[in-house]
């Protein structure tokens, strides 16, 4: 069967799921599960724009200036680095466009605050991962970050705080203790989210430029004011908010001097505007995200199998957590801030055998495979078993050939 049927049936498939009551148990603990497995993909820390031009507004050299003094010193960032080990050595380069696209000290602190509660959660409270790292890591958390700079250094001070030094095993020749971070090639990576250049046929989903797309009121007037172009308004409001994002965490003026309050209006619209577009179209989302969410669901699969390792990270980004959460078919539409986490408990139910998830974002528990106004107003936990059919529903059998710049033909 051609790709385009399969992603269409897919599509189909995961609209027409099991009932949400006949695939989930109430979150009250009346039942005797025990946590097996845990999934963080978390969002980068606080960071300098990517973008040096924005609607009416270009970067000068004092603004340059201002960023370079933001962002930590190679010697800090490589000492994070010693045992939290990305061995491609991406996470101290500096690019031409530096120091845009990088991590803050104010991003790195927050994402050393991730991993104190991470740590908190799961070792002090729940016991389930080793107070002590040991030498052999692999067998307690597996790692993986987007080839970034920014996302190596924040998921390197998460580890940095999730096992400081002192609690790592580092051998008699001190070569224990480390922590690898995995990673490939950008152009092949889905954990980035919507790339064209990995997936030519987005540029026909007009998923990025929303050119003919009708702007609600309050956000016409900023677009007007700001000078955002017409042929492509949600990408400019893109850029837009994320340099005043990044210019209202440092307390700079923001461009077309715009408020917290339209600053974050434009932010949401944003947000709401491309969730809306993944959750209404299966097939752009699988094109999104779906090769990520065939790994998470993998890699899950596999701990499950082998009990190990414990805990799995992702150091990713906005565009990837919010198309995660959209595929997960949680309600939830914002824009995820910086440092912010999904957590994917799985919960082995002892009398049944049976494996639930529970997903929490921000530490708050989301219920997942929602179906329009058919929400539950409690908590649930969902078997593991539908999530993963749900979410391999969107597989087609070539990424490539369903990623091609043409639609493939039906048979």
């Amino acid at each position: 069967m051609a790709t385009r049927a399969i992603l269409v049936l897919a599509a189909l498939a995961f609209s027409a799921g099991a009932d949400l009551e006949a695939g989930c148990v109430p979150d009250d603990g009346s039942r005797d599960l025990k946590l097996v497995h845990v999934v963080v993909v978390h969002r980068h820390g606080d960071r300098t724009p990517i973008s040096q031009k924005a609607p009416s507004y270009i970067q000068g050299l004092e603004e340059t200036a201002f960023w370079e003094g933001t962002v930590p010193a190679l010697d800090t960032i490589e000492q994070v680095g010693a045992l939290n080990v990305d061995a491609t050595g991406t996470f101290k380069l500096r690019d031409l466009k530096f120091p845009n696209g990088h991590l803050t000290h104010v991003g790195a602190s927050g994402m050393r605050a991730v991993g104190e509660a991470l740590r908190q959660s799961y070792v002090t409270d729940l016991n389930f991962l080793p107070a002590t790292l040991p030498a052999d890591s692999s067998h307690v958390v597996r790692v993986r970050s987007t080839r970034y700079p920014r996302t190596f250094q924040s998921v390197q001070n998460l580890l940095s705080a999730l096992y400081p030094h002192a609690q790592r095993d580092l051998a008699a020749d001190g070569s224990g203790g480390r922590i690898a971070i995995a990673s490939m090639n950008k152009t092949s990576d889905f954990m980035t989210g919507p790339s064209e250049e990995r997936c030519p046929r987005l540029a026909s989903m007009n998923w990025k430029s929303g050119k003919g797309e009708t702007l609600p009121e309050g956000i016409q007037r900023i677009a007007q004011r700001a000078q955002v172009n017409e042929d492509k308004p949600h990408w400019e409001l893109v850029h837009l908010g994320e340099v005043a994002t990044c210019h209202l965490a440092h307390k700079l003026p923001t461009p077309a001097a715009l408020s917290t309050e339209e600053v974050a209006q434009v932010q949401d619209y944003v947000a709401n505007r491309w969730a809306g577009r993944l959750a209404s179209d299966p097939v752009l989302t699988a094109l999104v995200i779906g090769g990520f969410m065939e790994e998470i669901v993998k890699g899950v699969d596999d701990a499950l199998a082998t009990s190990s390792p414990l805990l799995q990270v992702y150091s990713a980004h906005d565009s990837t957590v919010l198309p995660v959460l959209v595929a997960l078919g949680t309600s939830f539409r914002g824009w995820p801030p910086y440092s912010s986490r999904i957590e994917l408990q799985l919960l082995r139910e002892a009398a049944s055998n049976e494996v639930f998830l529970r997903v929490k974002f921000q530490g708050e528990s989301l219920n997942v495979l929602e179906k329009g106004d058919a929400r539950e107003e409690r908590s649930v936990l969902r078997r593991w078993d539908e999530v993963r059919q749900a979410v391999l529903a969107n597989k087609p059998e070539d990424w490539k050939q369903a990623c091609a710049a043409e639609a493939p033909a039906a048979a």
